[in-house]
């Protein structure tokens, strides 16, 4: 007789690691606090795929200082022999906790340093008067006005004064004249 057998979910071989779902969580908020595409992996599954390694490799950069050096030799190693090898996956899922943290205080950093680049801002209000620009009759002043090495007196001037550079400091000097 057959009795049946009711599965709650997939195989244990086929299932995901809840620590590799935290870490591919973790890998696509750096992809956005960093706002770099690649290191997002896709769907978060708790398998660590060829996806995922593609994310890590791409993340590793920038978990160099977050990441204990042994965790990131192990790591650089196996993905230099192969990311897409069942050992470097293996390696992954291993130290999956530890690459999650990694990541984790990377996002905090850069958070911090997005956040102390931003300005303060304040109900304060300031009125200042309108700049107003004088006009100036000096010749010399409507010569070199903003923009002015881009005009062709500019152009002619800059040429004049690299020439003369060249004639009196890098230009070969002549011999002297035996007597």
């Amino acid at each position: 007789m057959l009795i049946p057998v009711v599965l709650d979910g997939p195989p244990p071989h086929l299932a995901g690691s809840a620590t590799v779902e935290q870490l591919q969580r973790a890998l696509k908020g750096l992809a956005e606090v960093w706002n770099r595409p690649a290191i997002d992996p896709g769907t978060v599954t708790g398998v660590v795929d060829d996806a995922t390694m593609a994310a890590l490799t791409a993340a590793l950069g920038i978990l160099t200082e977050e990441l204990p050096s042994t965790v990131y030799l192990a790591l650089q190693g196996a993905l230099i022999a192969g990311s897409t090898t069942s050992y470097a996956k293996n390696l992954v899922t291993q130290y999956a906790p530890q690459l999650t943290i990694a990541i984790n205080t990377a996002i905090t950093k850069k958070k911090q340093r997005i956040a102390a680049q931003q300005p303060t801002t304040t109900t304060t209000t300031v009125t200042t008067p309108p700049i107003t620009i004088p006009t100036s009759t000096n010749p010399f002043a409507q010569l070199f006005a903003p923009g002015w090495y881009k005009q062709p007196f500019g152009i002619a001037l800059i040429a004049i004064a690299a020439f003369g550079v060249y004639k009196l400091f890098l230009a070969p000097r002549p011999a002297p004249a035996a007597n």
